[in-house]
């Protein structure tokens, strides 16, 4: 007979809906000593740039609450297929960000891409 796996065995993302938990990896344990994770595939934000310093951009996405991304040494900014520099995106511009999670499962921006701007 086997027995129930123990109680703290189960990890609960309390306070989050299917959507949002599917969002965060994955962790699957193989024989108690190895562990797995589910690769995540990017997230993609569009909207406007409200802030970006070297460590952070705020996005504004109509209809929706303000992101904040983290942005590190390792994050590319393009114009077109031609790499820019972050000094070039400025605040109201429009961007696409492709992001990951990082440790604390917050988005780090992999790729900022500047749009044209709206109506053209």
């Amino acid at each position: 007979m086997m027995r129930p796996p123990a109680p703290h065995a189960n990890i609960v993302l309390s306070g989050l809906s299917g959507d949002e938990a599917s969002a965060y990896p994955a962790v699957c344990r193989h024989g108690g000593s190895r562990a797995q994770t589910v690769p995540v595939p990017p997230a993609v934000f569009t909207g406007t740039v409200k802030h970006i310093d070297s460590g952070t951009l705020t996005l504004t996405i109509p209809d929706q609450d303000d992101v904040e991304i983290a942005c590190t040494h390792k994050t590319r900014y393009y114009s077109g297929s031609q790499k820019v520099k972050r000094s070039d995106i400025k605040p109201n511009d429009r961007v696409t960000v492709e992001t990951k999670l990082d440790l604390y499962l917050k988005p780090e921006a992999v790729s900022v891409r500047l749009l044209p701007p709206a109506g053209q």
